[in-house]
Formats: structure tokens, C-alpha cells, sequence
């Protein structure tokens, strides 16, 4: 998850053996809180990976369905 594009959609949940639930949130619950996306370290180390970032962002329309959504490009 550490890799994935955006740090608002590396988050993971799993049911452990006793019924409770494991989160796992790399970068944090903030920017989903916020409403805010942005790269990943991963993403932004490198320009091709940038440049998927982007086209990524751009082909989701994400802002269409949440008005709200702040998005930073690169």
C-alpha cells in the first residue's frame, strides 16, 4: 500500500481472528478526513510515476462526484 498512487486510497482494513478489525493506514487518515488527495512518496520520486499520477487524477473525475475534494497535481 506504501505504493499505491494516492496517499488517500493506501488504507487497508482486515478482520483479525478474534472479530475485531486491523486498520492499516500508512500516510494516515488525515487526508481522507480533509478531503484531500495527493501522491505518495512512491509516486513522487519519480516522473513517469508523476505523470500516471496525473493521468490517473484526470481520468477518475473524482471532483464530479465529490464537489468537495481538493486534489493536488503535479
Amino acid at each position: 500500500m506504501s505504493k499505491y498512487p494516492e496517499r488517500c486510497t493506501a488504507v487497508g482494513l482486515r478482520l483479525l481472528d478474534n472479530g475485531q478489525l486491523e486498520l492499516f493506514a500508512p500516510y494516515g487518515l488525515d487526508d481522507i478526513f480533509h478531503f484531500y488527495v495527493q501522491p505518495t512518496p512512491h509516486f513522487l520520486e519519480d516522473i513517469s510515476r508523476r505523470q500516471l499520477y496525473n493521468k490517473r487524477i484526470q481520468k477518475k473525475e473524482w471532483q464530479k462526484k465529490w464537489s468537495k475534494l481538493q486534489i493536488k497535481f503535479l
